[in-house]
């Protein structure tokens, strides 16, 4: 074999041992975000809530690891370690649409907190609460414990509430997300939908991370202002929530 057509063996040997490595880890990744599904399924069961400060979620058995977090996506922008836990900060900035000159802070932000390396609590600050509603957020999170799940797709597709149900208290409207989100990315309407595009990047503390786009299309009746579906893609695949009226049009965005 000549040294030419031994480099070649060599460099397609260590790709196919990559692919599958990667295979194998996103394959483990896979069974713990079922497994994390399958525990929100019986929320109560699994998870505590803490609302007087932000909303607090904890996990009392947790079984999503730090570096499950990173696969999806979400980089911390700062950690600090304290004996067996870990603290991140983790902070999206919005992409603002050309010509914007929007002042106020409108970054999304969130602190983890990880016990033996799994994270074991989520808390979202008490100032994003002023325009959204804390029991909407929660059934929000609710919902993920029956959504269907299309792997070979990387899709995630929540129902909240059912057509004989009432509408989540507190759903947002078009009028609060503006005040909460500020100017979107890109706007558009069509017929009587109204579609909000707010586009983020976390902010990696480190330049090995690497932070993924995550892309949310909101979208609303444009007769009550309420909010009927969010559609987001994130670097690993795409989540969705739809809401106990008739579904909306695929966002034309």
């Amino acid at each position: 074999m000549t040294p030419r057509q031994t480099g070649w063996l060599r460099r397609t040997t260590t790709l196919a041992l990559g692919g599958a490595v990667l295979l194998l880890l996103s394959g483990c990744v896979y069974l713990r975000l079922l497994a994390l599904k399958r525990q929100i399924a019986a929320f109560d069961q699994h998870f505590a809530l803490e609302t007087t400060d932000g909303l607090l979620l904890i996990a009392r058995e947790p079984v999503v690891l730090s570096g499950d977090v990173r696969w999806l996506g979400i980089p911390p922008e700062m950690s600090s370690r304290h004996g067996n836990t870990e603290e991140w900060r983790v902070r999206w900035t919005k992409r603002l649409p050309p010509g914007s000159r929007e002042t106020a802070d409108y970054d999304l932000e969130i602190a983890l907190t990880f016990t033996d390396d799994k994270l074991s609590s989520l808390r979202i600050p008490e100032r994003y609460f002023g325009q959204l509603s804390k029991p909407f957020l929660v059934e929000m999170l609710r919902s993920l414990g029956g959504a269907s799940v299309n792997k070979k797709k990387r899709a995630l597709e929540a129902s909240v509430g059912g057509p004989d149900e009432k509408p989540p208290d507190g759903r947002p409207t078009l009028r609060t997300v503006h005040d909460l989100l500020g100017v979107p990315t890109e706007q558009r309407r069509r017929g009587q939908h109204q579609y909000l595009r707010y586009r983020y990047t976390p902010v990696a503390g480190r330049a090995a991370d690497k932070a993924g786009l995550f892309d949310v299309v909101l979208t609303f009746d444009t007769t009550s202002g309420e909010l009927q579906s969010i559609q987001g893609r994130t670097p690993v695949g795409r989540l969705a929530f739809t809401f106990a009226t008739a579904a909306a049009p695929q966002p034309p965005l």
